[in-house]
């Protein structure tokens, strides 16, 4: 959280904004080198003479009036220039405009956040965002699945890239170095961007589970009734054990960090037992083999996702252990 911690701008837009900065004063300087040059020939007494500490208070003050009203019209200029001098990927004012991601970068603004626990606390929040954003993707991803919408499954691909953009604004702040935090805050520091990978991670698994949903639906695939029933049941743990991992994280709960732990243990065994089960009735042809490859698919992103989301309870859960205080706002 290198960013808002230090209370400093931080990632590609705070170098580009340190580029215009350091633009400005040089121009600036030329422009005035060139005007005190012409007038120390016309009146070399003035090149000769001292100046007071009021004088370049002055002077500075008359400096940055000048060069503000001179290069306020090629504002557009220097941004420009700036981009060209800091390379990265265009996702930012367009892409991001009315989604989450943009949202959360305003209120991640670092100028506002100079204080490091307030900061971190924020962060914890934002972490939050995220995770809530990705329960929600994960939830029409599964119903993508049991109603075999593709539309369903496209809305997923859209959130995705938004959940995406999330994970990469949280993770430029979650690099903290030679910051005043206390021993405990800077390991709650690196379980955040441990967290903000889980959840990602997990995202990514959703992004899988809605493109087997739009594989079956092209392929007018389907699943036995017993199939959907086992789907159904895990599913649901599933969603569960990663609804309660965010709301762990979110507000500091060992309670609902243990019963994270509970769901995975659950959803591990439901998905050993129903991926047999599965076998079994292929073998017996009761169900389409290219189907059946699908829903063992889809259990094991399940499987996956509920690892996820016991990795995120587990930062929580050691940091009670080792008596950090939990982060509020």
């Amino acid at each position: 959280v290198t960013a808002l911690l230090s209370g400093v701008g931080s990632g590609r837009n705070g170098k580009r904004a340190s580029v215009i900065h350091l633009s400005f004063n040089v121009i600036g300087a030329v422009l005035f080198g060139i005007i005190m040059y012409v007038l120390f020939l016309i009146f070399p007494a003035w090149g000769a003479s001292t100046m007071s500490s009021v004088d370049i208070s002055i002077f500075h003050t008359v400096f940055n009036i000048t060069c503000t009203v001179v290069l306020l019209p090629f504002a557009e200029k220097l941004v420009w220039v700036s981009g060209k001098l800091v390379l990265g990927t265009e996702e930012t004012e367009d892409e991001l405009e009315g989604s989450e991601a943009r949202k959360m970068a305003k209120r991640l603004d670092s100028r506002v956040l100079g204080n490091p626990l307030f900061a971190l606390a924020t962060v914890v929040q934002e972490v939050s965002v995220m995770g809530h954003a990705t329960c929600q993707n994960l939830e029409l991803a599964l119903a993508a699945v049991s109603e075999e919408n593709l539309q369903k499954a496209q809305k997923v691909y859209e959130r995705e890239k938004d959940i995406n953009s999330m994970e990469k604004i949280l993770t430029e702040l979650v690099e903290v170095d030679n910051l005043s935090l206390t021993e405990g805050q800077q390991e709650q520091v690196k379980n955040l961007f441990y967290t903000v990978s889980d959840i990602e991670r997990a995202g990514d698994h959703a992004e899988n589970i809605a493109e087997l949903a739009e594989t079956l639906s092209k392929n007018s695939g389907s699943f036995s009734k017993k199939g959907k029933v086992d789907l159904e049941l895990i599913s649901a743990q599933t969603m569960q054990s990663l609804q309660i991992a965010v709301e762990s994280r979110e507000t500091g709960s060992v309670k609902s960090a243990n019963a994270v732990r509970v769901l995975e243990q659950s959803v591990d065994q439901l998905e050993e037992e129903m991926r047999e089960k599965h076998i079994r009735r292929l073998s017996k042809g009761k169900c389409d083999p290219e189907s059946g490859v699908i829903f063992l698919d889809i259990i094991s992103n399940l499987e996956r996702i509920s690892d996820h989301a016991v990795n995120i309870a587990d930062y929580v859960k050691a940091e009670a252990e080792a008596g950090i205080p939990a982060i509020r706002i």
